[in-house]
């Protein structure tokens, strides 16, 4: 069992965001990466984590993102794509952060 007292100052070594402890994982309350506990210890290493695939957003064929914006969250990662490099960089100077 984790002490609750390590959850306050524990972060996600990812996105920095407040972490909580369910289903034997600690999970981050922004970016939703699950970091396993092996033998009691809270593993916080950015390469163990596994990714809550369900935040996921794809958008292929994005043209300039103007529905990409819509899907932009602190919940979900938002990846589009479009085959002219001339309006990937639109989009990407439309969404600021956008990489």
């Amino acid at each position: 069992m984790i002490d609750p007292n390590l959850l306050k100052i524990l972060a996600c070594p990812a996105c920095k965001g407040s972490v909580e402890l369910k289903e034997n994982k600690i999970i981050c309350t922004k970016c939703k990466k699950k970091y396993p506990i092996k033998d009691g210890i809270p593993i916080m290493l950015i390469e163990e984590a596994k990714d809550d695939e369900k935040n996921k957003v794809l958008d292929i064929g994005c043209g300039f993102g103007f529905f990409l914006k819509q899907f932009l969250t602190d919940r979900l990662t938002v990846l589009g794509t479009r085959h002219s490099v001339n309006n990937v960089r639109m989009c990407m100077n439309y969404i600021p952060g956008l990489q």
